[in-house]
């Protein structure tokens, strides 16, 4: 898509933004040749973090990058009781630490990581839970780690 949008906008004489939400990119020799010489045809590189901007910058050595961060909206006035309310859904006490990560279930994301501190945080007897939000190819496999440490 960041190839025939580059093609397209150029053609069409149009601004064209790259928008990246992740480090995981096709790889393959020709794609990134193209990816990297049109680049000069895009007005601008949006990444999603900042390791998302350095992963792009070393790729492709683009000029024309930026961060934007994901938008959070001010906490509404009741958002205290949703808290309360999601937390006694989840069956988490108010006390208990809550370790969250939302993203593709992918063997580059390393979520096993997660699970495993919060399995070290129980052993400790530190009352702790992972919320992980998300799909993909490492799902089961997650959820057995996750009942095999027990958390």
């Amino acid at each position: 898509a960041h190839v025939l949008g580059a093609v397209a906008g150029r053609r069409l004489r149009l601004p064209v933004v790259k928008h990246l939400h992740g480090i995981l990119v096709n790889e393959k020799p020709l794609v990134r040749l193209a990816d990297r010489t049109l680049g000069r045809y895009r007005a601008v590189v949006i990444c999603n973090s900042e390791a998302t901007l350095q992963a792009e910058l070393k790729r492709s050595g683009v000029a024309n990058a930026a961060v934007v961060l994901p938008g959070v909206e001010d906490a509404h006035p009741s958002a205290g009781s949703a808290r309360e309310q999601v937390r006694a859904t989840l069956r988490i006490g108010a006390d208990e630490f809550v370790v969250g990560h939302v993203g593709g279930l992918i063997p580059l994301r390393e979520q096993h990581l997660l699970i495993e501190a919060v399995g070290a945080l129980h052993a400790a007897g530190v009352p702790a839970h992972a919320l992980i939000v998300g799909d993909g190819p490492e799902m089961s496999r997650l959820i057995a780690h996750a009942k095999a440490l027990g958390v």
